[in-house]
């Protein structure tokens, strides 16, 4: 048994699992077209559970359980001996010990993925790569980018040392964004304590025109990357076509490759008419999502959905995006019929878990009653959030917060009110930001459903989701 599949059986076993201890409770299924849940709210409690029997997810589920010896896994090849996780330091306050010990992070060019850049210069200072320390906020490197090129993305595999880094050749500040630009790939290795802390190696990955998000495997063997071609003043289905790739970060080769015929590949509503942009961190950052047993590949699809391509599913490979991949979760608003409701905005931060059970995402959350606290008044009702969608099997689900802010921000997807960095494997806990009016500051550290580790603030980044861990 591949070590794929081993991942696969545990994540059905864990999926199994859940299934046992689910209410009986069952609801007719919804069409597949539909991004809405039907949802019961329960009162006097922050939880909310939402109840789906589509019948096709069931059949999914018992078709993987039964199929698991031939699992089907998307890389052809064996790119590289998977990366050893390293200990985790021991964080000087608790809580933060089982986070990620160090984190790369960008320059700050823009705040989130819908804001346009505003880059202020092109020297040194601000195009440099930042290793921290995530317990202390301790400086331990500077990574400067090789001469004419801008470093414009940065992703993490799980060990916390390797790390690939995008980089362009637009310098920020100083030429106008248009026609065609190329990314050109690095391997960021750390070895803190070292007297080299930081070694950066251009990769054989060829270089990829009009880049939209890049994410690298857990084990850090495969680089994912979206990249979709433009031409005129506007996207076409003839030349904007959005292709996702994946390589071996050890030899260059491509692995697999899907495309569709139209859409996008963003966390972001896309404006008509719009075009990527090399500058838009946020939005190369939250595009792409590997889940932590490296089973799965996630995708922000046309800023509303979040979509899955399941490697452990078996059956014929489907070129096509859209059909090789799931609907997972919705990205916008979430309804309860006592009228509460939560808002994701996948660009300000999601995940998944292990089986790509748990979605987590950044947004905010209006409870069923008038909301309380400071600015809570009638044009600001909204706490900013951390909410979690999980999935109990046969289709069954539970959506609830797993942190939120007392005190109140503008309601609306642009609220900038809550940030998701990192989140653990089982989705339990995670790095994020939470807009705090009550104390008239944000909250940043490390949170759970019942505790809140401050940690220092992150160093030269624009916005949380630009940080890799």
């Amino acid at each position: 048994m591949t070590g794929t599949q081993e991942r696969a059986v545990t994540a059905m076993r864990a999926i199994g699992d859940t299934v046992t201890g689910a209410p009986p409770l069952r609801l007719p299924p919804r069409t597949a077209a539909s991004t809405r849940f039907t949802r019961l709210g329960r009162p006097a409690s922050r939880a909310w559970r939402l109840w789906l029997v589509p019948a096709a997810a069931a059949v999914a589920v018992v078709a993987i359980a039964l199929s698991l010896a031939v699992v089907r896994s998307a890389p052809k090849e064996s790119a590289a001996p998977p990366s050893t996780a390293a200990p985790s330091a021991q964080a000087g306050t608790s809580g933060s010990a089982s986070v990620p010990p160090y984190y790369v992070t960008l320059p700050a060019f823009g705040w989130y993925a819908y804001a346009p850049p505003a880059p202020q210069t092109s020297s040194a200072s601000q195009t440099v790569l930042v290793v921290g320390e995530t317990a202390t906020g301790k400086r331990l490197a500077t990574v400067t980018p090789p001469h004419g090129m801008t470093f414009n993305v940065v992703s993490g595999a799980a060990d916390d040392r390797a790390f690939v880094v995008g980089a362009t050749s637009y310098s920020p500040g100083e030429k106008t964004v248009s026609g065609i630009w190329f990314e050109t790939w690095y391997l960021l290795r750390i070895s803190p304590g070292t007297a080299h802390v930081a070694q950066l190696t251009q990769l054989r990955i060829p270089v990829v025109p009009n880049v939209t998000g890049i994410a690298i495997s857990p084990e850090g063997t495969m680089l994912a990357v979206a990249y979709q071609q433009f031409s005129g003043p506007s996207w076409s289905s003839a030349s904007g076509r959005p292709q996702l790739g994946l390589w071996s970060v050890a030899t260059g080769r491509e692995l697999d490759h899907w495309s569709s015929a139209q859409g996008r590949i963003t966390a972001t509503p896309p404006a008509a008419g719009s075009r990527p942009d090399p500058f838009d961190t946020a939005g190369l950052a939250t595009a792409l999502r590997w889940t932590p047993d490296g089973g799965g590949l996630a995708y922000a699809w046309n800023g509303s959905q979040i979509r899955l391509l399941d490697f452990t599913a078996q059956g014929p490979r489907q070129p096509d995006l859209v059909k090789a991949s799931r609907l997972r979760a919705g990205i916008g608003d979430y309804y309860t019929p006592a009228g509460a409701s939560f808002t994701c905005v996948a660009a300000d931060g999601w995940s998944l878990s292990t089986g790509a059970r748990t979605f987590t995402c950044a947004g905010s959350y209006v409870p069923m009653r008038a909301a309380t606290g400071p600015g809570c008044g009638k044009n600001a009702p909204a706490h900013p959030a951390l909410f979690q969608q999980i999935q109990l099997g046969d289709g069954a689900q539970e959506l609830t917060t797993l942190a939120q802010s007392p005190g109140c921000v503008p309601a609306g997807p642009r609220a900038k009110s809550a940030a998701l960095g990192w989140s653990s494997a089982d989705g339990s806990r995670v790095i994020a930001m939470l807009g705090d009016p009550a104390a008239r500051d944000d909250k940043f550290g490390v949170f759970t459903k019942k505790t809140f580790n401050a940690l220092p603030a992150v160093m030269s980044s624009g916005s949380l989701v630009t940080v890799a861990w």
